[in-house]
């Protein structure tokens, strides 16, 4: 597994693990209780916008990368770069968009779930590109 796919993966459980132990220790109202609820669910979401969006920076460094190396590559490595770089690209655009539909209030969790298990992924493919 990743560096970073771990990381994502310790900072979801984190989040949800403190949230949890918070319900649990403090004695509260329903009311009172309910509000932590929502602030740790924004809390945690917040977590996953930063997450996601360093996600889309590294893609986009990875990308121009890809395309560099394509460039002066034989024809069959130029054919796996935009493979590899198109397949990139798209999760990039993915991630752009949810963090816009997120900021705006507009998103649900497996919208971002996915959106940076697809950004990890397409990351893999263009470090498993770089050792070839």
């Amino acid at each position: 597994m990743s560096k970073n796919k771990k990381f994502f993966i310790g900072t979801a459980f984190a989040a949800a693990a403190g949230l949890v132990a918070g319900l649990l220790v403090a004695p509260k109202s329903g009311k009172e209780t309910r509000e932590d609820i929502r602030l740790g669910t924004k809390k945690a979401v917040k977590e996953a916008e930063k997450a996601l969006h360093k996600a889309h920076n590294e893609l986009t460094k990875q990308i121009l990368k890809a395309e560099k190396i394509a460039k002066t590559a034989s024809i069959k490595v130029k054919s796996e770069a935009k493979t590899v770089v198109d397949s990139a690209t798209k999760s990039r655009d993915q991630a752009a968009s949810v963090l816009a539909a997120v900021r705006s209030g507009n998103s649900n969790d497996e919208d971002l779930d996915l959106a940076v298990k697809n950004a990890l992924n397409s990351l893999n493919s263009l470090k498993k590109f770089f050792k070839k």
